[in-house]
């Protein structure tokens, strides 16, 4: 657009560029290290110019190297003549690339089929390269996706990836790639990865291997090698026109030797396709609003697929008597669909309304590969069947699932409950009682007991329950390391009493929004060693209803809280004073709480208090912002206030 007076970006300068080698190769900018080798690193870090990119990368390769002539390998390399040649840094990038393991390397390549700035999703990186048998089968009783997260961690320590992001739990989620870091991909994967857009149908070269095309150029298809295609990905532009639907179908299904196959973006399309025949298939993933047509029919014989994350017309019935055959299934993703299954085996029949009827066989048991299962709004599930005895099953998240009511297990034997479940997340099942053994009526079990006959869950460290009303039947959790339970009922008094006294939830993030009516005391009295909690939506009466319980007799029950949040308290016009109690506390923040104008005068006694943060509480922030204001005095102590009006 032109500018008056440009800003020219410059590189570091000599010392910054030292002060970021030395860190990354050594771990801290601030140590002192050999003369000999820090001379040699000033030349290096001169060398790259200053760009941050290069200095990085070379600075992982020299991780750990402590000897003078691995320092001058790197200074004295032929590459630096290339970059001068080229004027690029590429080189330098190259031989960071150079130092990966032969699988390392495939599976940086393969990372080149995504556009320049894609935010990949991790999970679903390491599933492609698991469908292409990328990763070698680890020997240390960890599971072959332990050896891609490892891969991910490699390549974000060595700037291959960079911006992470983070789930709430700590679990990575995604990244990106510099668009220098995509050149050498691409550079590296030569022909075997390739573009298809329509107004560049020259961009493909060779016989690719993997193929990401755009809709419009769909028909650039046929010049392709369907002996070779492995991966096809799809994605839809913003403005396209639909083909004829028996082109599209012959175009797709001539790649029987596809591994991977995706359609990108949400958008709705009917898509006419016929994939029984790509019996190679381990990875299908298709878009929240696409259609695949007699689904169920097509998957029948794919026992290779390992993933699938579907949503599915729900006009379309899928058998589990079908999904039982996938045998190397590991990841299961299903949205909007009916269940039934015409063959009942097992548990004989059970009573569902006629338009959605069920009848349940195990059909989840012959899949012991099985790590992750999703359901999220699929009609027909009244009852689950057990899913106790899935050995490798670390994750189960079940939401929107309207008729579901109860979860069956059977009578424990000398195999564990649930061996391997780490994650367990629940939304929005409204009718969902919990946890039922075959052979039990509800209506004869004492609930108030019948927990303490429900078998543990012996890894579950993650348990996340939303609006789900009539959930009293679940199993302990002797190991949990986060627990967030929102909008559940009094009705939760059993479930509730069950967490907190069977572990210490020493650093437990507790996330709580709730009806306090029935819980009992001494539930809070397990707290000791919590360091994190948050209350939502919680009203001045249920503040009062805790500090009686958490401060009896002058006993603070809260004694290892660090971190304390407020979000959506609307009903609340202070804080509650006996957060003063709590002396260990290091970080406030009050997020949303509209009628929120004072804080605690005792606020002063909070001397470890080092962080306050006001997001979107209009009337206290109008408190603190006046120059009269009472409240201005009790957090004048607190090194860092951080003040937010609206969402920007």
């Amino acid at each position: 657009m032109g500018v008056k007076d440009p800003y020219v970006l410059s590189g570091l300068i000599p010392e910054k560029s030292w002060s970021l080698l030395k860190k990354i190769a050594f771990g801290d900018d601030t140590i002192q290290v050999d003369q000999k080798i820090e001379s040699v690193g000033k030349e290096i870090a001169e060398k790259c110019k200053g760009v941050p990119l290069a200095i990085r990368s070379l600075g992982s390769i020299l991780k750990g190297k402590s000897e003078e002539k691995e320092w001058n390998d790197v200074l004295r390399g032929d590459f630096w003549k290339l970059c001068e040649d080229k004027d690029s840094i590429l080189p330098v990038l190259k031989l960071s690339y150079n130092n990966l393991s032969p699988q390392q390397r495939q599976c940086f390549a393969y990372s080149s089929l995504f556009p320049k700035d894609w935010e990949f999703e991790k999970d679903e990186l390491v599933q492609m390269w698991m469908a292409h048998g990328y990763l070698d089968c680890p020997v240390d009783g960890k599971c072959i996706e332990d050896v891609g997260n490892q891969f991910i961690n490699i390549f974000l320590m060595k700037s291959f990836f960079q911006e992470p992001k983070w789930k709430e739990d700590g679990d990575l989620i995604g990244f990106k790639m510099h668009d220098l870091m995509h050149d050498l991909a691409k550079q590296v994967a030569g022909d075997d990865c390739c573009y298809l857009l329509d107004n560049k149908a020259k961009g493909c070269l060779g016989s690719p291997m993997h193929v990401w095309v755009e809709f419009d150029a769909l028909y650039l298809l046929g010049s392709l090698d369907a002996s070779r295609l492995r991966t096809l990905i799809v994605a839809f532009p913003n403005v396209y026109d639909f083909m004829d639907r028996e082109k599209q179908h012959s175009l797709i299904s001539r790649f029987k030797y596809l591994r991977v196959f995706k359609l990108c973006d949400d958008l709705y399309i009917e898509l006419y396709v016929s994939i029984e025949k790509m019996n190679h298939l381990r990875f299908l993933k298709l878009s929240l609003t696409c259609t695949l047509k007699k689904f169920h029919k097509s998957i029948r014989n794919l026992v290779c697929l390992q993933t699938i994350e579907v949503s599915l017309d729900p006009k379309i019935v899928l058998s589990t008597k079908v999904v039982s055959k996938l045998i190397n299934l590991r990841r299961l993703y299903i949205c909007q669909c009916t269940f039934r299954d015409k063959t009942p085996v097992g548990f004989g029949k059970l009573s569902i309304p006629q338009h959605r009827g069920v009848n349940f066989s195990k059909w989840l048991s012959p899949l012991t590969n099985i790590i992750e299962i999703s359901l999220t709004f699929c009609q027909g599930f009244k009852y689950l069947p057990p899913l106790e005895g899935l050995p490798s099953l670390k994750s189960l998240y079940l939401s929107n699932l309207d008729d579901l009511e109860y979860i069956y297990y059977e009578v424990p034997t000398h195999e564990p409950f649930f061996p391997s479940l780490k994650r367990l997340d629940i939304w929005d099942c409204y009718n969902l009682v919990g946890w039922k053994r075959k052979g039990d009526d509800f209506n004869d079990i004492n609930t108030s007991s019948h927990h303490l006959f429900l078998p543990q869950f012996p890894c579950l460290s993650y348990l996340k329950i939303s609006e789900c009303p009539m959930l009293t039947h679940m199993p302990t959790c002797p190991n949990i390391k986060k627990l967030s339970l929102q909008l559940v009922f009094p009705t939760w008094e059993e479930t509730l009493n069950i967490a907190p006294s069977q572990c210490s939830l020493s650093c437990t993030p507790l996330s709580l929004q709730i009806n306090l009516k029935n819980v009992s005391q001494y539930w809070w009295q397990n707290l000791t060693s919590l360091e994190n909690l948050k209350f939502v939506c919680f009203s001045s009466q249920q503040f009062q209803a805790i500090e009686i319980w958490l401060f009896k007799e002058d006993f603070n029950y809260l004694s290892s809280l660090r971190n304390i949040q407020f979000h959506y308290c609307n009903r609340i016009k202070a804080l509650p004073d006996w957060i003063c109690k709590i002396s260990s506390l290091q970080h406030i923040t009050i997020e949303d709480c509209d009628q929120l104008t004072l804080l605690p005068e005792g606020m002063t006694r909070l001397t470890n208090l080092h962080t306050l943060e006001i997001i979107r509480c209009r009337l206290l922030i109008e408190e603190c912002q006046k120059e009269t204001s009472a409240t201005r005095p009790t957090i004048a102590h607190i090194p860092n206030i951080i003040i937010k009006s609206d969402w920007n």
